[in-house]
């Protein structure tokens, strides 16, 4: 196995200075060189998410929430379907 030299934050998260700047220190740390995108380039998507949900609400495009069928492990397999 080859081991881990570089680790990336990315989105959201990478935005979040508190995260940006533990892992900055974990990174460090162990040897590793983080990689991130400049600040002003990280957002995240939940407005985005959020408006979609208004127009889909809008259409009435919700499933019943009685009606989805949820699969009950304590781990999923890779590579299946849900």
């Amino acid at each position: 196995k080859e081991p881990i030299k570089d680790f990336a934050i990315v989105g959201g998260a990478s935005a979040n200075l508190y995260i940006r700047n533990a892992y900055e220190a974990l990174c460090t740390e162990f040897g590793k060189t983080l990689h991130t995108a400049p600040l002003q380039f990280c957002s995240d998507n939940a407005a985005m998410i959020g408006r979609y949900a208004v127009e889909a609400y809008k259409k009435n495009l919700f499933i019943d929430p009685y009606e989805i069928n949820i699969i009950h492990t304590k781990k999923q397999q890779r590579g299946t379907q849900l």
